[in-house]
């Protein structure tokens, strides 16, 4: 598509919309920011958006009147009124990741799911990095993807972490490499119930062909029933049994299949990381990465130096043997299992949030029967607290929003025992701090305080 002279409008003056409107200026486009937030929030223009307009504290029927397009922020549902009304007015919509894919080059390996996309696409992204491919990482998992891709035009591959609110807004989007490593509930209020969330995570493959390539969780039910509507070549990653493609756990080994045949390649420890769901994660960027053309022993050196991405499962201090992990952004209930199912010791689990619409009932199920000690702050405490004690869990302990009691009541709770204290909510963050990562930094700044009184 080419965007010159076209008057375009970024709805949502977020990160993403940022980098759209910069790149569209630069190539002579007239622009309209519009944003409902009040325009003492952004402060003064940078030097590289000033030959835009804005519309902030509203958006009005002005973000389509007499534009060739809109870009819409993920922030911004496809289904508020001034995206209806931008539709309904006969305006082309589209998100920045397709606005990402008209101006990319190289072929795009995309990552989707529930949980574990940022490790993979980080995985992936090492992988393809150390073993002589150029490859840019963007997309959800931090920095907007149409600023990387327009910085590096002569990159090999993009590697981008695409969420279900980005897949709302695509149209021509075509990843060369698509994947979705699984789906559990989450984002339910957005996205109306479960079925409608798992079919905005399938539009990764919508505009596939068979020259592409779907990598699919095994393991997964969702998954399992995607697979029957794609056109693409498809892949499989497993840890409970064999697949006739991919990559596969068994036995204490790592397999490569391939036509139905398979080859054990390594040991399970050779991945060097700790727990199943960064194994189930390894499985997955061995399998892109065999796609592009590098190896499984080339791969597993890569993944052996890769260091976890911070606020998952990531450990940040001892007390007496007692070791702490942050994983505060585990917000959804399958993240929280997954957490839980890392560890072969006692736990003491923080828990609790603001509620996103989601079904809680298996993860309080494995909460009360693996749990030692849930501890649980924030809006949805009470209601996490009743459920467990109803499945017949007696440690529970209530701290509402004082966090530094929670995290004090859980290492007491196994500090006897050999334990360790798991911070993985299970909720947004929103009711008590900025952001997942605050909430994070929050846990690791008690913790270090802890360490320190401890030594004194």
């Amino acid at each position: 598509m080419e965007f010159k002279n076209k008057k375009i409008s970024i709805a949502g003056f977020g990160k993403s919309g940022r980098a759209a409107a910069e790149i569209l200026l630069e190539r002579g486009c007239d622009v309209l920011i519009c944003d409902e937030a009040p325009a003492s929030k952004f402060g003064e223009l940078p030097e590289s958006l000033r030959g835009a307009e804005t519309e902030f504290g509203g958006i009005t029927d002005r973000l389509f009147e007499g534009r060739d397009l809109v870009i819409v922020s993920p922030g911004l549902s496809v289904n508020s009124r001034p995206i209806r009304r931008a539709i309904e007015g006969g305006v082309k919509v589209i998100g920045e990741i397709e606005f990402s894919y008209l101006l990319a080059k190289a072929p795009i390996i995309g990552v989707t799911g529930t949980n574990g996309k940022s490790t993979t696409v980080s995985l992936i992204h090492k992988i393809l990095s150390e073993n002589g491919v150029r490859s840019i990482l963007a997309g959800n998992i931090g920095n907007p993807l149409s600023r990387e891709i327009a910085d590096h035009p002569e990159t090999d591959y993009i590697t981008a972490e695409i969420s279900s609110f980005q897949l709302e807004t695509i149209d021509s989007f075509r990843p060369r490499i698509g994947m979705i490593t699984n789906i559990t509930s989450d984002h339910t209020d957005r996205h109306g119930g479960f079925e409608n969330y798992a079919a905005t995570k399938a539009r990764m493959f919508e505009n596939q062909t068979k020259e592409d390539m779907a990598i699919l969780n095994m393991d997964d039910p969702a998954c399992r029933n995607i697979s029957k509507g794609i056109r693409s070549r498809t892949y499989w990653f497993s840890m409970e049994r064999e697949v006739p493609d991919g990559m596969f756990a068994r036995e204490g080994g790592i397999f490569a299949a391939e036509g139905g045949r398979s080859e054990r390649i390594a040991d399970v420890g050779d991945t060097g990381l700790e727990g199943r769901h960064n194994l189930q994660n390894s499985l997955a960027a061995m399998c892109a990465a065999r796609l592009v053309g590098i190896g499984p022993e080339a791969a597993l050196r890569s993944i052996r130096s890769y260091t976890p991405l911070h606020h998952r499962l990531e450990r940040c201090g001892s007390i007496d043997g007692v070791d702490f992990y942050d994983d505060s952004k585990g917000t959804n209930p399958g993240a929280v299992i997954a957490a839980i199912n890392s560890f072969d010791r006692p736990e003491a689990l923080i828990a609790g949030g603001r509620d996103k619409g989601m079904d809680f009932g298996e993860m309080t199920s494995v909460i009360a029967e693996k749990v030692h000690t849930l501890v649980t702050i924030g809006e949805s405490g009470p209601a996490l607290a009743a459920a467990c004690r109803a499945k017949g869990m007696k440690r529970v302990i209530e701290c509402g929003r004082d966090f530094e009691a929670a995290v004090k009541s859980a290492y007491e709770s196994v500090r006897d025992c050999g334990g360790c204290v798991l911070l993985s909510p299970a909720g947004a963050s929103f009711d008590m701090f900025k952001s997942a990562e605050h909430r994070g930094d929050e846990f690791k700044r008690i913790v270090s305080m802890m360490e320190k009184r401890r030594g004194l």
